[in-house]
């Protein structure tokens, strides 16, 4: 799996995506992924989702990695990815989250 089954990317998203090498699929432009993507928008412009979207990715491309989000506290990790990443794994069996180290822990 290579993480489109649980998001579908807007233009901007998948373009993004594309830059870094996580657009299943589709090459970046010149056949080299970015080292380092800035993405920025207004509120609710789905900067965070694109972030769940490229951990998804990562995760079923390249069992047993790791990926890190970070946010200024705890509580804003919890909000804006932390809570909806679990509401969007909901009952597919993807894996475990670990509410008390703020983890998920892929099946595969």
């Amino acid at each position: 799996m290579d993480g489109s089954f649980l998001y579908t990317p807007t233009d901007k998203q998948a373009e993004a995506l594309c830059h870094i090498g996580l657009l299943p699929g589709v090459p970046p432009p010149d056949g080299i992924p970015s080292n380092e993507l800035l993405y920025s928008g207004e509120a609710g412009g789905g900067k965070s989702v694109l972030v769940r979207m490229g951990q998804t990715i990562i995760a079923q491309r390249w069992p047993g990695s790791k990926v890190a989000v970070l946010r200024r506290t705890t509580a804003d990790l919890d909000k804006t990815q932390f809570e909806p990443f679990i509401a969007d794994v909901a009952g597919r069996d993807l894996g475990v989250p670990h509410w008390n180290s703020h983890e998920f822990r892929w099946n595969n």
